[in-house]
């Protein structure tokens, strides 16, 4: 039971059936996973194409790093971390549009199990 004295909603659902419960957190747990990296990305792309200045930086960035190699190698951890303007574009990304931000439940009123 919550301070207030009053059941949450995941009382209730672990009150009726604790298997289920467990299942239905776990189901959860892995949607709000995908989720929040769906949002993540989305809000990435969405800042850039309203920043075309900052996208024009960061692309040239990406290519002076990687054309090095003429694109013909994959990208490891080494070339990631030349690219420091990218990493702030992404941080600052994240800082402005942060993904899985979620409203709680409430009950609006007491509820009595029998």
């Amino acid at each position: 039971m919550g301070l207030t004295g009053a059941v949450s909603f995941n009382e209730i659902l672990y009150l009726k059936s604790p298997t289920n419960y467990c299942i239905t957190n776990t189901l959860a747990t892995l949607q709000q996973g995908s989720d929040t990296t769906t949002s993540a990305i989305a809000g990435i792309c969405f800042l850039l194409a309203a920043h075309q200045r900052v996208q024009q930086k960061a692309r040239q960035e990406v290519y002076e790093v990687i054309s090095e190699y003429h694109f013909t190698q994959e990208i490891t951890k080494d070339h990631l971390k030349q690219m420091i303007y990218l990493e702030s574009v992404i941080k600052e990304s994240l800082r402005i549009v942060t993904p899985g931000r979620a409203f709680g439940r409430r009950i609006g009123a007491d509820i009595r199990l029998s």
